[in-house]
């Protein structure tokens, strides 16, 4: 038996590639977010003190998510940058979703190395990721630095998997690139607003002439008529 949704104002939520598409779909006819859902994206910036284990699992927890997933891990440490490598070997043979995982890293899997933090900083926010892990000992140095990115995991404990699930930061974040210039969904998604505007007769006396000389510039004489009608004659 066929059911029917009743309609709404607004739809949002979390998704895959294919209920971005269908957001797409109905955009013309309802709202739905400004903000690029999916697919899901993971960066790293670890350092010399990071747990080359713990790193390599941190990006194999986002590549196991479907094919296009992107995991990028940045470093000044060349040796932690091979090790976490050797390691991700080591883990995938392990993984139920090896082969999708397998699959992400190949394809959208990079390890970069860095040699400076102001290097770090700048390719961070060119990048603008949906998650950003600072696995690194001094990461209050950098990140009031970090401008772009959907959400930032602070210290080596803080770890993407747990805000996936129950630390309580919001999960539907800015992908591909987007997080230049929005943010993760919030309570903002489901408030508007209106413009009221109210202008005295000395107002528009004051400010109408401006107007009427934008509006002829324009070419547009019936906005400048509809102002002139109300300015006090001289």
């Amino acid at each position: 038996m066929e059911q029917k949704i009743k309609r709404v104002d607004k739809i949002v939520g979390p998704g895959n590639v294919y209920v971005a598409a269908a957001q797409k779909f109905v955009s013309e006819d309802i709202g739905v977010p400004a903000l690029t859902a999916g697919p899901s994206e993971i960066l790293v910036v670890a350092d010399k003190n990071s747990n080359p284990e713990w790193v390599a699992s941190d990006l194999i927890g986002q590549a196991e998510h479907d094919n296009l997933a992107q995991c990028i891990l940045i470093s000044k440490d060349k040796s932690l940058l091979n090790k976490v490598n050797t390691e991700i070997l080591k883990q995938l043979k392990e993984l139920p979703r090896s082969s999708v995982a397998r699959k992400s890293l190949s394809d959208n899997g990079i390890l970069i190395y860095i040699n400076s933090d102001t290097q770090i900083i700048k390719t961070v926010n060119k990048i603008a990721p949906e998650h950003l892990e600072l696995n690194i000992k001094n990461y209050k140095k950098i990140v009031s630095k970090i401008k772009n990115s959907g959400s930032i995991c602070l210290g080596k404990y803080a770890v993407m998997a747990m805000t996936d699930y129950n630390v309580g930061s919001n999960h539907v974040l800015p992908t591909n690139g987007s997080a230049r210039y929005s943010s993760g969904i919030s309570v903002n998604e489901f408030y508007k607003r209106i413009s009221y505007i109210n202008l005295t007769k000395k107002g528009i006396e004051n400010l109408g002439s401006s107007v009427i000389t934008l509006a002829n510039y324009e070419g547009l004489a019936g906005h400048a008529l509809s102002v002139k009608k109300r300015i006090r004659r001289k």
